[in-house]
């Protein structure tokens, strides 16, 4: 029993340790200091969240549906339906541990980097035990997974998911247990309730059994539990909520050879996930692994869901490059696997040990290298949140990147739901999703002017960057310019987007 506790306890402060580095890695990179991301889909996955955890704890009980609604009437960013629930309902919970704001969800993203990191350790160990924790931090310090922790997105959650998965099926390689696969197939439904890339892991069965040759395995009727648990809990949702087979973006989203995405988009990124010394580490090992397959369950199955990312990337419009994240904790524990074997061959070379540990340390220092502090003070809307405060309707002019960043900074500064948030992309304009078929309908500021003070809309922000195509930017602007007598600027502490209020006297 000790021995037990014992173990939980070194596992548990292992964990610790990796989300102490990610923590730390965070704060050395400047995301703690200043605004949000600015990528496009953080306000919508960070505002989701928050939704969820709003909708348990105050009003739980009511229709989610007319809830979700007047909530996006206040901030317009909710994207539950386009996106599975998964990613929220973990935000929900870790809300109740802190309070909705950036830094809490940067913590939560320091932890699911970490704690995919911990699961490699313990991977890693069962063939390499003095591996485990150096490829661990090489993991962490990887500058995609950098950037990734620094962001509100769901491709961490996906990959450390992901990954837990291939270890179950791995284990159901080794020891065919109904318990494996049915572990396979629950955290597989996560993965695809989390995002729909998670369906690259349908590929593992199937090419795992090819590469091992356990052909017997197709005869039992545990292999084929994770199917069932599958259509079970994830083709509800896919098939019955709206948006969720991203109908909007079907016409440039579905099933595509994308040729240059295959020759550029996708080597650009691997080459971004894998330092140029390391790729070759990796590559050497993957082609070296081919052979152990059949006696190695893991490297099936990591060869299997590398081989399914891949082909969701260069086939499926919508998987975007950066979701191949994925792919990383895999191909690093093959190189591990593969390292520990050559190294096996060598013992009696008392160098070999210190140089590969040198190596190790020498990549860890070329991706501190490469990765570069950023400066988040173009995005720190705080200033700008609280001058908005108490004035409601808002009225936001902008970019997706800067709309949404203010919106996060209103939502976590008030008692939700509060200010009603206007975009002008959604009341401006007519368009499609991706903006290929864009109608603008108040095209002069007379028309603006109307409807502003129809809403009695009390502020509007505008963006300034220059040389942006969003006619309704500068149809504000000069509506701004026309009706200056009745609006004021106030200053505010950023250059990203001026702020103006109604003049007092002059509401409508």
């Amino acid at each position: 029993m000790s021995g037990r506790v014992g173990k939980a306890a070194r596992l548990g402060l292992e964990l610790a340790m990796l989300w102490a580095l990610a923590l730390g890695l965070q704060w050395a990179r400047g995301d703690w200091a200043g605004g949000w991301s600015g990528h496009q889909d953080e306000a919508s996955h960070f505002i989701s969240g928050v939704m969820v955890h709003d909708y348990i704890a105050s009003h739980l009980g009511e229709a989610p549906m007319p809830f979700a609604e007047s909530y996006y009437e206040h901030y317009p960013k909710v994207a539950i339906g386009h996106w599975p629930p998964g990613f929220y309902a973990l935000q929900a919970v870790w809300y109740f541990l802190f309070p909705p704001g950036l830094l809490p969800a940067l913590w939560l993203m320091a932890g699911i980097v970490a704690a995919t990191g911990w699961v490699m350790v313990r991977e890693i160990r069962r063939f390499a035990p003095s591996l485990a924790l150096p490829c661990a931090v090489l993991w962490l310090v990887l500058p995609p997974i950098r950037a990734n922790a620094e962001k509100v997105l769901s491709e961490p959650l996906i990959t450390l998911l992901s990954l837990l998965a291939l270890c179950c099926f791995a284990r159901y390689l080794e020891t065919p247990h109904a318990r494996w696969t049915i572990l396979f197939g629950l955290l597989a439904s996560m993965a695809i309730l989390t995002k729909g890339t998670g369906f690259a892991l349908a590929l593992v069965p199937p090419l795992a059994i090819l590469f091992t040759g356990r052909w017997e395995l197709l005869r039992r009727w545990s292999f084929w539990i994770p199917a069932a648990i599958v259509a079970l809990l994830c083709l509800p949702w896919y098939l019955l909520v709206p948006g969720a087979k991203h109908e909007r973006v079907a016409t440039y989203g579905g099933p595509r050879w994308m040729k240059p995405r295959m020759l550029e988009g996708i080597p650009r990124f691997l080459a971004d996930l894998f330092p140029f010394p390391l790729w070759v580490a990796v590559g050497t090992a993957v082609a070296l692994v081919m052979r152990r397959l059949r006696t190695w369950p893991f490297g099936a199955c990591a060869l299997a869901a590398t081989l399914g990312n891949l082909a969701g990337a260069s086939g499926i419009a919508v998987w975007e490059t950066r979701h191949l994240v994925a792919v990383g904790p895999p191909l690093l524990i093959i190189g591990a696997f593969v390292l520990h074997e050559q190294v096996q061959r060598w013992t009696g070379v008392r160098w070999l040990v210190p140089a590969g540990y040198v190596a190790l340390l020498g990549c860890a220092a070329i991706c501190l290298g490469l990765d570069k502090p950023v400066d988040r003070t173009l995005t720190d809307y705080h200033a700008v949140a609280q001058a908005i405060a108490g004035r409601s309707p808002v009225f936001l002019a902008g970019y997706a990147d800067m709309e949404g960043d203010l919106i996060s900074e209103i939502a976590v500064r008030e008692a939700r739901p509060q200010t009603v948030v206007i975009r002008a992309g959604k009341v401006m304009t007519e368009s499609n999703l991706m903006g290929t078929r864009f109608k603008l309908t108040m095209s002069e500021p007379a028309e603006l002017k109307a409807y502003l003070d129809k809403r009695a809309v009390q502020v509007v922000a505008v963006d300034e960057v220059r040389g942006q195509w969003q006619p309704e930017i500068g149809v504000t602007r000069k509506f701004l310019q026309q009706y200056s007598a009745e609006w004021e600027r106030v200053p505010v502490p950023t250059k990203r987007l001026s702020l103006w209020r109604r003049v007092t006297g002059r509401r409508p």
